[in-house]
């Protein structure tokens, strides 16, 4: 089976981006923090799956914390969740990774996203 992803903002559909599994690597995203944490952060899909970024905190966590991730397809979700973000109180730098979180992607994604549950997602702007 192969797997793609299909990126489109409102009724727009960027064309040229419904590419199998190995598009993967083409994900790359800005993330939004609001929940319990503040900040901004990037993240992207590796090639083969691993979901990797980075969340710079507006300031240090109070107390350690443990996040899950899941890759959104529109508004389901496609992958997920597996556990992406392990930090400790003071960090300001969190470090995102859930390797092969992507490879659970079943058949085509429309508009992907990734979600730190209850912590941040992603704002794709092509």
């Amino acid at each position: 089976m192969r797997k793609g992803f299909i990126i489109g903002v409102g009724s727009l559909l960027l064309s040229g981006l419904l590419v199998t599994q190995g598009w993967a690597g083409n994900f790359k995203s800005d993330l939004s923090c609001s929940g319990p944490i503040v900040g901004e952060g990037k993240v992207s899909i590796a090639a083969n799956g691993t979901v990797k970024g980075s969340i710079q905190l507006d300031a240090p966590l109070p107390n350690p914390v443990k996040f899950d991730c899941e890759i959104l397809c529109g508004s389901s979700v496609g992958a997920g969740p597996a556990p992406c973000v392990d930090a400790d109180a003071g960090d300001t730098t969190l470090k995102i990774k859930a390797s092969g979180l992507g490879k659970d992607v079943s058949d085509i994604c429309w508009q992907p996203a990734v979600l730190v549950v209850n912590a941040c997602i992603s704002v794709y702007v092509p």
